[in-house]
């Protein structure tokens, strides 16, 4: 059984967020919420926990796109999660292309982190994995990943997943 079918067992998985929260979903054939090019306040992914079960495993990548600090919406979307009883995961984001849009990716990607663990849920450093690493092969436009690329992320991360609940 591969790491993702267990992750997501009987409760299912969502992915919600950004465009690589697009390319997983497209990969392995979760459903998804998820629209490209969005930030983590972004009413979508809000809107996602809202409608997902109890118990359901909601996968979110944000962090990117966000010209803002991303602490505040990462918090509310936490919150919002645990009251629900939503397994929220997020997905920090992973080494991006070009150097600038890298050093914001690194600065969002610390403030979910740092929001994820006040609000006690649970978070994967995809930059940690090895397709979400600086120089893992990635789509023509330098910055996203090829289908089996997001494939390969989404299954690394629910393996990290579980291998941190054991």
């Amino acid at each position: 059984m591969s790491a993702l079918a267990a992750l997501c067992g009987a409760v299912g998985c969502l992915f919600a967020g950004d465009s690589l929260a697009v390319g997983m979903a497209r990969a392995t054939g979760i459903p998804s919420a998820a629209i490209g090019g969005i930030s983590t306040g972004h009413p979508s992914i809000l809107e996602a926990v809202r409608r997902a079960t109890p118990g359901t495993v909601l996968l979110v990548s944000s962090g990117t796109n966000d010209a803002r600090p991303a602490g505040d919406a990462a918090a509310r979307v936490s919150a919002e999660a645990r009251a629900r009883g939503v397994r929220l995961v997020w997905l920090v984001p992973p080494c991006h292309g070009p150097a600038p849009l890298d050093a914001r990716s690194r600065l969002r990607a610390a403030e979910i982190a740092a929001a994820a663990a006040a609000a006690g849920v649970e978070a994967v450093a995809l930059r940690d994995l090895p397709a979400g690493a600086c120089g893992s092969p990635r789509a023509g436009d330098g910055i996203h990943l090829s289908g089996r690329g997001y494939a390969a992320l989404a299954e690394e991360a629910a393996g990290a997943l579980l291998a941190a609940r054991r």
